[in-house]
């Protein structure tokens, strides 16, 4: 555990289509570096992953957008998957999120 991370929130941003490592492995690092990694989407429930083009695992949906405000997380990680990217830049309420995490000058990573 990072002392320095210890008590950081992160917002990993993905919808159904996302590449299961991509979401996967950085929510497990920041876990152990003791940082809290939410996945927020834009329903709430379970989101599908994928392998490259075939189903993975889900991965159940700790708060959904429309539930979330970017003052509330240190940083955003938003995973990689074709049809994630696709249908995240379509989401509004997703551009506003972005948008408003850069202009706050919060670090993101984009896979």
């Amino acid at each position: 555990m990072n002392p320095q991370l210890h008590g950081k929130h992160v917002a990993i941003l993905a919808t159904d289509g996302f590449e299961e490592a991509e979401l996967t492995e950085p929510k497990r690092a920041l876990q152990a570096a003791g940082v809290t990694g939410e996945v927020i989407a834009p329903h709430p429930g379970t989101i599908q992953g994928f392998r490259h083009d075939e189903k993975s695992l889900t991965v159940p949906v700790d708060r959904t957008l429309v539930d979330v405000q970017p003052g509330d997380y240190d940083a955003l990680v938003l995973p990689g998957g074709t049809l994630n990217a696709d249908s995240m830049r379509t989401v509004p309420e997703a551009q506003s999120f972005i948008k408003e995490m850069d202009g706050a000058k919060k670090p993101l990573a984009v896979i």
